[in-house]
């Protein structure tokens, strides 16, 4: 969910959700998941990598999974950019 507005009175009230578009994410519901995801990108050198956490942990934390995943895979890469969330990232990186 990107945004949220709501309204109320005594008697209603009306919530609107607006979701942003994560068609072109890779979506992973755990750890193994998104190694998984990683590896594939490196293999076939994908840049940008777009990345959506779709599991059940609400206090997931992407950007520090990534973080760990880079530096122990520093090998496959020279340089990297982006941003990154708790839910989802998008990394341009120079893969070697």
């Amino acid at each position: 969910m990107n945004s949220y507005e709501y309204s109320y009175t005594a008697f209603a009230a009306e919530i609107t959700l607006n979701y942003g578009d994560y068609s072109f994410f890779h979506r992973f519901m755990n750890d193994e998941g998104l190694a998984k995801v990683l590896q594939q990108a490196s293999k076939d050198k994908e840049s940008p990598l777009k990345l959506y956490y779709d599991g059940e942990d609400s206090l997931y934390k992407l950007s520090s999974k990534l973080d760990l995943w880079l530096k122990e895979h520093r090998e496959l890469y020279s340089n990297y950019s982006g941003t990154s969330g708790p839910f989802e990232a998008e990394l341009d990186i120079d893969w070697n």
